[in-house]
């Protein structure tokens, strides 16, 4: 019998589930910090994928940079006091509200369904193993499925870290909302391993063995960097998001998705508010 989460998963989405977990790597959260951030594949010099990262009291915009260069394509609002989500799609003028009970209820169907099927256990149920290097703030957790390595720095504000990973774990725990992703555990686990340490990643490379779920290999690699005051474009991004946020419809998650897979019964299963 063939596994309903293999399909949703495996392989036609491989490579964008690595990007976006790559992207979900880069912020810290204070009045006003930025992160500019750059994936690549293999060793190409051409990002295949860039966002910028806008923190402003106490809410985060994670916006997704398009073909061009510079116009948004998708709109991530972070509301760190309700612990809820807005994904806004530019494009289609449509926005998605997302609970944190509703992200947790989502990575339990997540892990129950993925436990069953010996092709994802090493995502759902990743046991890594880990190596540090503490002199040069590196990590590396592997298993037989997959190889996180990070490059990290200790901030000069040590205050910024709690807020910092509440941010960086929610937005990891987000993507598992969306069939095109890799499950978030192994990502979850890097972070932790981070917050042990006090380090934020400044690069971080993820190599995913094609094994029983994909033909090839993928390698990718992240850039961060931390941009300490927002620039005036920024704060102009941060307006115009939040016009967006109260103008756009809101939809369901099969609708925001575009997944042929999520069913109404899915969408109800995985706790998603209409």
């Amino acid at each position: 019998m063939t596994n309903h989460l293999t399909d949703r998963y495996f392989p036609r989405f491989v490579l964008l589930a690595s990007v976006w977990l790559l992207l979900a790597s880069p912020a810290l959260f204070s009045q006003e910090f930025k992160i500019e951030s750059q994936v690549y594949l293999d060793s190409q010099a051409t990002p295949i994928a860039s966002s910028l990262t806008l923190f402003q009291d106490k809410l985060v915009f994670d916006i997704t940079i398009g073909s061009d260069g510079s116009s948004a394509t998708e709109v991530v609002i972070f509301d760190s006091r309700t612990q809820s989500f807005e994904l806004l799609d530019i494009t289609k003028e449509r926005r998605l509200h997302i609970e944190q009970f509703e992200i947790v209820r989502t990575l339990e169907t997540l892990r129950q369904q993925g436990s069953q099927d010996d092709r994802l256990v090493n995502l759902v149920d990743p046991k890594l193993t880990e190596h540090v290097e503490t002199s040069s703030r590196f990590l590396r957790l592997s298993n037989a499925q997959l190889t996180y390595e990070a490059t990290c720095d200790s901030p000069s504000d040590a205050a910024i870290l709690p807020a910092y990973y509440q941010f960086l774990d929610q937005y990891t725990r987000l993507t598992a909302t969306d069939p095109r992703r890799l499950p978030p555990f192994a990502r979850l686990e890097l972070n932790q391993a981070m917050k042990k340490h006090g380090w934020i990643p400044s690069e971080i490379k993820l190599q995913l063995d094609g094994g029983q779920i994909s033909e090839r290999s993928v390698k990718l690699h992240s850039k961060h960097q931390l941009i300490s005051r927002l620039s005036e474009q920024d704060k102009k991004r941060i307006e115009l998001a939040r016009r967006q946020w109260t103008q756009f419809k809101p939809v369901s998650l099969a609708e925001y998705r575009e997944i042929p897979q999520i069913s109404e019964s899915a969408d109800s299963e995985s706790g998603i508010k209409h």
